[in-house]
């Protein structure tokens, strides 16, 4: 069965990994290295400008999530690994942020490249609409309830 758990500081540089993995799939440019990419992602945990969620496979690391708010969800970075892509862990990592993760939100805000044709199918799957630059979910609309192929890892592994 696969895992979750709230990312801590010491994960910064499986997620700056995580991070480069998702502009690069992306398309997005940036000036950030891996180091820049580590430094600011342990920040923002340290800070607790944003909080995070990180999905395994028995201990390999599969994708995460960097999100804050309480009713209303900014998403910021979501990515499952490419090679655990196209049979459902993706949808069922969202679906279980937003029933075991989300328990008073109202609705999800995220932000996709233009030119990301497959994330924008994928969040489309999902119920998202608008344009890439703003697309929402209301997620009481949507019933969506945790996932079972997830369950939460309470340590850090």
């Amino acid at each position: 069965m696969d895992e979750a758990r709230y990312a801590t500081e010491l994960d910064a540089p499986i997620l700056a990994e995580l991070n480069q993995e998702m502009i690069e799939a992306s398309g997005h440019k940036t000036d950030l290295d891996r180091q820049a990419l580590e430094q600011r992602m342990r920040s923002w945990l340290a800070f607790r400008d944003y909080e995070c969620v990180l999905f395994f496979r028995s201990i390999v690391p599969i994708g995460y999530a960097l999100f804050r708010g309480d009713v209303e969800i900014h998403l910021r970075q979501f990515l499952i690994r490419q090679p655990y892509r196209r049979g459902g862990v993706g949808r069922s990592a969202f679906r279980f942020l937003a029933g075991e993760v989300w328990h008073n939100a109202s609705a999800v805000q995220l932000d996709v490249h233009a030119d990301n044709c497959v994330a924008l199918l994928f969040w489309r799957s999902l119920g998202f609409q608008g344009q890439p630059e703003a697309m929402r979910l209301t997620i009481a609309s949507q019933q969506l309830n945790a996932d079972r192929l997830f369950r939460w890892r309470p340590t850090a592994a």
